[in-house]
């Protein structure tokens, strides 16, 4: 099965401008986004929305986990706790505190990242950020860490307006495979006025780092779009969820159309 940048480097464009899919089998795309370059397609040989239904069991994992009342303890103190400085703050979601319903105190961090501990053995993590930004590349390495050690594992990113997006894993081969072709690139350390040390996340390599910042720049696309469509294209066994209206944790992925003018288009969508 192929993931999107093999189905990008297969499609044949006619001079009759018509996309051809020279490819069999699943997707692992929505069929509408087999028109990338919003013209018709003479072929589309799919079993389904298989970006979604690959999907599926961590959609249900990260809502019933996120619906345990220690778990929506734990965002009303992560919430309280945001409120008195302005930092991001976090906690691990420890399997015998969430059963029994107990409460962790948030560990603080500064205005860019948050150290939450040992997380081994741990149902997942919680933090929040101090903007409305979905879920960085360092929020990505670091979940990274414990899922390959954990499939099952959750980490959940919470904004100040009450956004919630949870990352987890899809494909661990894939995963691995990821962080062995696209390593992480350490965050920086910069020493502030009074002496204390401002620590930066870690990031993609360079060429995703610019690849990102091309596609809002360059394509307008928001900070959801072009997460979600490098999470895709570097195939890093990863989905991103965002949670609904109605509570439900849906993947969120990114969609290329081309509009009237020729201009490629990253738009963001979500699974029903």
């Amino acid at each position: 099965m192929a993931k999107l940048p093999y189905i990008i480097s297969r499609l044949r464009l006619s001079q009759r401008g018509t996309v051809h899919l020279l490819l069999l089998g699943c997707l692992l795309v929505a069929p509408s986004r087999a028109k990338l370059l919003g013209v018709s397609t003479t072929m589309l040989l799919s079993t389904g929305n298989c970006i979604c239904e690959e999907a599926r069991h961590v959609s249900e994992a990260a809502t019933s986990l996120s619906r345990i009342a220690s778990f929506k303890n734990a965002v009303l103190d992560i919430q309280k706790a945001y409120i008195s400085n302005k930092r991001e703050y976090g906690l691990a979601l420890e399997r015998d505190s969430v059963r029994k319903g107990d409460r962790t105190v948030p560990i603080p961090g500064n205005i860019h990242s948050t150290s939450i501990g040992n997380l081994s053995g741990k149902l997942g993590d919680i933090h929040i950020h101090t903007d409305e930004k979905p879920p960085s590349s360092g929020d990505l390495y670091g979940f990274l860490d414990q899922a390959i050690k954990d499939s099952a594992y959750l980490r959940y990113i919470l904004t100040p307006g009450n956004q919630l997006y949870a990352l987890g894993l899809i494909d661990k081969a894939a995963a691995i495979q990821f962080l062995t072709l696209y390593p992480k690139r350490n965050g920086i350390r910069k020493k502030q006025a009074d002496g204390t040390v401002l620590y930066f996340q870690p990031t993609f390599p360079q060429n995703m780092v610019e690849e990102f910042d091309q596609l809002k720049g360059w394509y307008n696309a928001s900070d959801e779009a072009a997460i979600c469509f490098i999470l895709e294209k570097y195939n890093s066994g990863v989905g991103l969820f965002k949670r609904n209206a109605k509570g439900d944790f849906k993947r969120i992925y990114t969609e290329i159309k081309q509009n009237e003018n020729g201009n490629l288009l990253y738009m963001l969508r979500s699974c029903l």
